[in-house]
């Protein structure tokens, strides 16, 4: 599963009080480290213009 939030979501959630859903707080949390080869490993499994529209590539 991979989940997408606005760069603003820490605002809503420390402004407002916004509580996102159980699954994406554990998904957070579990995830690896970005930049990390297990973090690319599991993007592998979704296409590739699916993770170009949401991960900015270095350059």
């Amino acid at each position: 599963m991979v989940y997408v939030a606005p760069s603003t979501i820490v605002h809503y959630i420390d402004a407002h009080g916004y509580a996102p859903p159980p699954a994406f707080c554990h998904a957070v949390f579990t995830c690896p480290p970005m930049r990390t080869m297990e973090y690319r490993h599991d993007l592998l499994h979704w296409p590739p213009e699916f993770v170009a529209k949401y991960l900015k590539q270095p350059g």
